[in-house]
């Protein structure tokens, strides 16, 4: 789901398991880390219980509770962000196994110039290759496109039509290339084809 964070997505594994996945696949851009403690601050701020017990402990340990203005909230968390995006890719992997099926790591971003540079990426890569992920960097995706022919909008960076159909041409070849991803090669399509 592609605002949610990646704590809400665990919460949502169960319901993608009931597809019976051979593979299950997270989107990774570069603001991961701050979208779980964004989502995290909301929910103890709201009064709700934090539903694992390793970030509750981080959380406790940092003096987060629902008294705390946003600013206040997100300052003491800080700190604590890249621990709470590691265990949470570990843990997200580590119930898809669990499930028999492969987790996937995918980086890919908006079609917009920024400052992320593939160095970053391939950090986040072998981090994510540790939580026992295989990975999949699309950070070159976009390379030799007009990235505002690819972009809904000049105020909206999310892909288009265009900018979407670039990005599936890469996934299906990455997918028809490297079996580990979890596309049987050896079956043919809906129309008998292979």
């Amino acid at each position: 789901m592609g605002s949610y964070s990646i704590l809400q997505q665990i919460l949502l594994l169960e319901r993608v398991f009931t597809f019976q996945p051979d593979a299950v696949y997270f989107v990774a851009t570069p603001t991961d880390a701050h979208r779980a403690l964004v989502h995290l601050v909301q929910q103890v701020r709201r009064g709700m219980e934090i539903p694992f017990e390793a970030v509750a402990e981080i959380a406790e340990e940092a003096g987060l509770s629902s008294d705390l203005r946003e600013t206040e909230a997100m300052r003491r968390m800080q700190p604590h962000a890249d621990e709470i995006l590691d265990w949470a890719l570990a843990d997200f992997a580590s119930r898809v196994r669990a499930r028999g099926a492969t987790p996937v790591w995918v980086y890919l971003y908006l079609p917009q110039q920024d400052d992320v540079e593939h160095a970053d990426v391939r950090a986040l890569e072998r981090r994510d290759g540790d939580a026992g992920f295989l990975t999949l960097d699309l950070f070159d995706v976009y390379d030799g496109q007009d990235l505002d022919a690819l972009a809904a909008s000049l105020y909206d960076r999310h892909p288009n039509a265009a900018g979407h159909r670039v990005i599936a041409d890469r996934l299906f070849r990455e997918l028809t290339t490297r079996e580990q991803l979890g596309l049987p090669l050896d079956q043919p399509t809906s129309e008998g084809e292979r």
